[in-house]
């Protein structure tokens, strides 16, 4: 005779999300990590600047 298999009411079952998903919906809210900006900004007098954001269990 089969199981019934009933699930427990009140809690919420943690969902797994693609990477990509996970960066378009939860990146802002990762701290700061390094920013970087190009050295010769004063010669063109505009600069490239990129901002890292540490992901949650990345080793440093």
């Amino acid at each position: 005779m089969a199981k019934n298999k009933t699930k427990k009411k009140g809690q919420p079952q943690q969902q797994k999300i693609s990477p990509e998903r996970f960066l378009r919906e939860k990146a802002r809210q990762l701290p700061i990590d390094k920013c970087y900006m190009s050295t010769d900004w004063q010669d063109g007098g505009m600069a490239l600047v990129m901002v890292t954001r540490r992901r949650p269990g990345e080793n440093e």
